[in-house]
């Protein structure tokens, strides 16, 4: 059974209701000869699904870790983790041909998710050379909101 958590939004008095219906791991690579650099950028990515009609929506955030050496980026370590949500009674929030839900619901949504893949990462590279290597604690409201505008910015 889901776990379930209720929003509320300071604009919007109704109750959000929805709750982690699965998280899964869809893959992170390393390579085989370790890179331990000394400058590394870490980069985000976020992609969404909907599926009105089993009342579920999934976040998949990606994040990759790149050396850098000279200016240019080498990518060394990925991850790639898909938290699919269960939302009460999500077609009401269906207008204009796509999904609007209350306030900050997004954004909390992806703090949640980022935490899962924080955590798939971790399991996924203990034991090995990166193990020291962590999804750094962000403001997810803030991130989203960067990621968001870095999609829009690229189109």
């Amino acid at each position: 059974m889901p776990t379930k958590k209720k929003l509320q939004s300071d604009q919007d008095t109704k109750v959000f209701e929805f709750g982690v219906r699965e998280i899964q791991d869809l893959g992170f690579s390393i390579p085989i000869e370790p890179v331990m650099p000394a400058n590394v950028h870490i980069g985000y990515g976020l992609s969404y699904s909907f599926k009105g009609e089993e009342n579920t929506m999934a976040i998949t955030v990606s994040v990759r870790f790149a050396s850098i050496t000279n200016g240019e980026e080498n990518e060394f370590l990925t991850t790639h983790v898909k938290t699919r949500f269960f939302i009460k009674d999500m077609a009401q929030y269906f207008k204009n041909d796509s999904y609007v839900f209350p306030g900050s619901t997004m954004e909390s949504m992806f703090g949640i998710a980022l935490s899962h893949t924080r955590a798939v990462l971790a399991k996924n590279i203990a034991g090995t050379e990166y193990s020291s290597y962590i999804i750094p604690l962000a403001d997810p409201v803030a991130l989203y909101q960067n990621i968001m505008k870095a999609n829009e910015e690229s189109k």
